[in-house]
């Protein structure tokens, strides 16, 4: 068929809401049908969106010693200059001194959409229990978002395995018993 692309723009005012109406004609023949197609993604703001996950695999928290914390910041497009995304830290561990020292302020490079940020916990050896670290953003001109890590002492781990008798030629099965650190676990 024959295909036109349209590329719309308009100035608009944070936080109000728009409307956009879209009408096309069909020339009444049996042969050819009008369609319109909208791009996926394809309407954008300079918004930022901010994902993050536990180096552990399925993990809710970062352990101190053990794991991080990864927040990816992407913006929609790529960057035309080097973008920088400013932010708050809250929350009740202490940057610096609780987790590597990170700044207030990431940037992303030219060309690229995103960068990332590790929030990695420092093992103190002294037991601190459950601490948060709070990056505020501002995510568009609407909407501030507060991301939420936590961060954990690392349980140490125990294994037992109970004493067993076998005679030379016998077979036997042996337990183990697991408590403390942080799964999955594999045994050999």
């Amino acid at each position: 068929g024959f295909t036109t692309v349209l590329t719309a723009w308009a100035v608009v005012t944070p936080c109000v809401p728009y409307q956009i109406k879209i009408a096309i004609g069909d020339a009444g023949d049996s042969v050819y049908d009008s369609v319109v197609f909208l791009e996926s993604e394809s309407f954008s703001t300079n918004a930022v969106s901010v994902n993050f996950n536990y180096t552990m695999p399925g993990d809710t928290m970062a352990y101190r010693g053990c794991s991080d914390a990864i927040l990816n910041f992407q913006i929609p497009q790529p960057a035309i200059t080097a973008t920088q995304i400013c932010y708050q830290i809250a929350g009740s561990a202490i940057n610096g001194t609780d987790y590597n020292f990170i700044d207030t302020c990431i940037t992303i490079a030219v060309g690229a959409q995103s960068a990332q940020l590790v929030i990695t916990p420092i093992e103190t050896g002294v037991p601190a229990g459950v601490q948060t670290v709070q990056i505020i953003l501002e995510t568009n001109p609407c909407q501030d978002d507060t991301i939420t890590i936590y961060l954990r002492d690392y349980p140490p781990m125990s294994l037992s395995i109970p004493d067993d008798t076998i005679c030379n030629g016998e077979s036997t099965t042996l337990f183990s018993y697991l408590s403390g650190g942080v799964g999955p676990f594999t045994y050999l």
